[in-house]
């Protein structure tokens, strides 16, 4: 644990949001005020607020309102909308935000680049990591580092600190190149790639806690069948996804992509021993390849003791695991892995500002700026069960998730986190690894799917290399 822990604020069960759906009416406002007024005491010690350096509003008010895109789901649409609703009261700028929001995000993709063709950008967009080195192709993307870098608007000595090094991760691999100079992006909020695991059903099996490696997440899988004469019992349900094959290769020392980004490495070691763990278990019955939905369903009826999800789903675990009462005591902890310290992979809407005027690229900063502030991080955090980007926000967030402890294993992780890596045609390579582990699933060599797909990922990745053209 890298932050160190205050003594706790409690809570009755009813006012923490972590807990429940944030309810309507006047005692789901009470409550909500309760808690972010908690939170605000808890950050204001830490860090300041946001204000305007003298005379750096001049001319904000005189801007057509800035305008942001974005294809998030709802319920962080609904805190988006919150937040923009507080922003165009409150901010010291006087700056005015619109809010376009696209159906997904592919079709926010489609319409940046074409906006980037016609020169009718945004001001700023949240996209999805995937998409920014296909986004950064377009030439509309701003460097963030000379705001950053501003005495006036930029991030001081103590806000460096506190933002997590997740923050600053933003630069975009390029076949043939290290990662560019400039900074495209910054994370609005954090999830993060975990093991789900049935706590009630580890305990019957002798484990006080989750494995850390694969040997005893294999034994805990072989353990969960033993004797228990029915087939509708499993160790784990993989659902076909490429984000396990990515945490499971980095939780074996591996990597996905060469040094130089020319090539992927996701069929070295690291992979075919992932993917020959998986096909072991499958074959043995100890495992069984499903969807999404359905291991989400198993895992909360009490048929499969370990699931790999993401963060995001927290809520909808909960729901499930109460609505079918089978068991009580769940968690999450880091993926097993053979390295020293766990890895953990993270993801989230990022924040980008796109090419239109020094004046207006400028408020656009100071958008990102205030909603990167400890307040503003904290509570979309909180509300999204997600994971804020400043390390005053977790301080604040673990204070309060006392009653929560799946949430709270979340925000410990964090120091464990690492983002994607963002090489151009990233949404090919992963449907490739995805296909790959699922066709090692069922039967096919690890080591000839992961060849194939590796042999068709540099087949893309050659086509945005320089010097393979």
């Amino acid at each position: 644990m890298l932050w160190p822990i205050a003594p706790p604020l409690r809570f009755a069960q009813d006012d923490i949001p972590f807990l429940s759906p944030l309810r309507r009416g006047e005692k789901g406002e009470r409550s909500l005020l309760t808690v972010v007024g908690a939170l605000a005491l808890i950050l204001l010690v830490a860090c300041q607020p946001v204000v305007a350096a003298p005379g750096s509003a001049a001319g904000a008010k005189d801007l057509q309102p800035l305008v942001l895109w974005h294809a998030l789901p709802p319920d962080a649409t609904e805190t988006l909308l919150a937040q923009v609703e507080e922003f165009n009261a409150s901010n010291p700028w006087g700056i005015t935000l619109a809010v376009e929001r696209l159906a997904t995000p592919s079709a926010l993709r489609a319409q940046l680049k074409a906006a980037a063709t016609r020169g009718h950008l945004p001001d700023l967009a949240l996209v999805e990591p995937a998409d920014l080195a296909e986004l950064l192709s377009t030439g509309g993307l701003v460097d963030l580092q000379p705001y950053a870098n501003s005495p006036d608007d930029g991030l001081d000595a103590a806000d460096r600190q506190d933002l997590l090094p997740l923050f600053f991760d933003g630069s975009t691999v390029q076949p043939g190149q290290g990662p560019t100079a400039a900074w495209t992006s910054a994370p609005a909020y954090l999830h993060l790639f975990v093991l789900y695991y049935n706590a009630d059903w580890l305990a019957r099996l002798g484990a006080a806690a989750p494995p850390s490696d694969w040997e005893g997440f294999k034994q805990l899988c072989q353990a969960a069948i033993t004797g228990v004469g029915t087939s509708e019992r499993f160790g784990y349900v993989y659902a076909n996804d490429s984000v396990p094959l990515l945490s499971w290769i980095w939780g074996r020392g591996g990597d996905v992509l060469s040094a130089d980004n020319r090539h992927t490495t996701f069929n070295g070691p690291a992979g075919v021993a992932s993917l020959a763990l998986l096909h072991d278990l499958v074959d043995s019955g100890c495992a069984y390849v499903g969807d999404t939905a359905s291991a989400r369903d198993d895992f909360a009826h009490g048929q499969a003791l370990f699931s790999f999800d993401s963060t995001a789903e927290l809520g909808t675990y909960r729901r499930a695991i109460e609505a079918a009462g089978i068991f009580k005591n769940w968690g999450i902890a880091a993926p097993p892995h053979t390295t020293d310290r766990p890895i953990v992979v993270a993801s989230g809407p990022r924040w980008t500002i796109w090419r239109t005027t020094p004046q207006r690229q400028q408020a656009a900063w100071r958008v990102v700026r205030w909603f990167s502030n400890p307040l503003q991080t904290a509570g979309w955090a909180f509300r999204l069960r997600a994971f804020p980007v400043r390390a005053s926000a977790v301080r604040a967030l673990i204070m309060s998730a006392l009653d929560d402890p799946a949430y709270r294993a979340g925000l410990e992780l964090l120091t464990a986190a690492r983002n994607e890596p963002y090489p151009p045609g990233w949404d090919d390579l992963r449907r490739l690894m995805a296909q790959a582990t699922a066709q090692a699933a069922h039967g096919v060599s690890p080591q000839r799917a992961l060849d194939d797909a590796a042999a068709e990922a540099d087949r893309i990745l050659s086509a945005y290399s320089p010097g393979d053209r």
